[in-house]
């Protein structure tokens, strides 16, 4: 996992250019769910993408980076299961 952070994630989507996806986005209805740490200085990023659908949310995880599998599986996995079952987790906006 910290080499996919470390280094793919940050090259990986150079690789794509100056590409932008909402657009495309705007026009999905179904439900997604955004996990994102509260302490990477990508979340505002992720904000975007969550709102880029019109039923997508985001759900912030505490003490937790880009990585917040990794970091906080206690809260994320969690989350993960609840939107499977067809609910939003706690905290989801």
């Amino acid at each position: 996992m910290s080499y996919y952070y470390h280094y793919t994630a940050r090259i990986a989507p150079s690789s794509f250019g100056d590409w932008d996806f909402t657009e495309i986005l705007a026009s999905l209805t179904i439900p997604l769910l955004v996990i994102h740490g509260d302490i990477d200085s990508l979340a505002v990023l992720q904000q975007l993408r969550g709102h880029a659908l019109p039923n997508g949310r985001l759900f912030l995880v505490p003490d937790a980076g880009k990585g917040a599998l990794a970091d906080r599986p206690d809260l994320a996995f969690p989350a993960i299961e609840t939107f499977l079952q067809g609910e939003w987790p706690a905290g989801a906006r």
